[in-house]
């Protein structure tokens, strides 16, 4: 299997998020070469005006696409984490991560949300349309990787109700 690139922007602060994010991105390196590489968000004082906000995504954006050339990764092996993504449900992830040869890239973006050539560039996926904080969707994008992961390898991990 390919190597996966783990592309979240900002730091996880809370020791209980890293701690869930390790312990996935563990269980992920049994079976997937994975890296961590927190990208630094932009930084803002006050609530940015709409114009500002552009600015920022853009900036992010291209941080982000050159960090994916750097890494020589596929655009259509990039997923993008967003909630006017595709919900996919963890077929769908083993699917993906099935189909792969090339390095893989995850994301998931900062505060500001992702530049619309992004979404449009990269494959955009959610966790359906509720709201949850980046800490949470991170260390959920992770157990979704390796459920898909075990999911490919009949691991005990995932049950899947056939009825």
């Amino acid at each position: 299997m390919p190597h996966l690139h783990c592309l979240p922007f900002g730091k996880l602060k809370h020791p209980a998020y890293r701690s869930l994010a390790d312990e996935h991105l563990k269980r992920i390196r049994s079976w997937l070469p994975v890296t961590e590489t927190e990208l630094r968000p932009t930084q803002s004082s006050g609530t940015p005006s709409p114009a500002q906000r552009m600015g920022y995504q853009e900036a992010e954006a291209t941080a982000f696409q050159e960090f994916i050339e750097k890494k020589s990764i596929h655009h259509r092996s990039v997923i993008v984490l967003d909630a006017s993504g595709e919900p996919w449900d963890s077929r769908q992830w083993a699917d993906f991560l099935q189909n792969q040869t090339s390095p893989l890239g995850l994301s998931i973006g900062s505060t500001w949300g992702w530049q619309p050539s992004v979404l449009k560039s990269f494959r955009a996926v959610s966790f359906g349309r509720q709201t949850m904080a980046h800490e949470l969707a991170r260390v959920v994008a992770y157990e979704q990787v390796y459920r898909a992961l075990a999911l490919l390898r009949n691991h005990p991990y995932h049950f899947e109700n056939k009825e």
